[in-house]
């Protein structure tokens, strides 16, 4: 994986001097600043997915979570249960 990130990085670091190379001798246009844009998106949404599957909640706050509901689920059927009538 760190790979693949390495190379998607290389990649888009040669992104901007390509576009600026392709601006040279002449003056921008409304083509261009889409350009630029469309490159600031894909920068900025490869920042935004590296940052997700890095900030993650860990494991064990996850099986806690998921006992917990568990055991709140359980007690709350055992009581409707116990009460002998229904709530819905």
């Amino acid at each position: 994986m760190r790979t693949v990130i390495e190379e998607s990085e290389r990649i888009q670091s040669q992104l901007w001097p390509t576009a600026m190379r392709s601006l040279q001798g002449r003056s921008l246009n409304v083509l261009d600043s889409l350009l630029f844009q469309s490159l600031n998106a894909v920068i900025d949404i490869h920042t935004t997915r590296l940052a997700a599957g890095r900030d993650r909640l860990p494991e064990v706050i996850l099986l806690m979570l998921f006992a917990i509901a568990i055991v709140a689920l359980t007690l709350t059927g055992l009581s409707l249960g116990l009460r002998s009538h229904r709530h819905v």
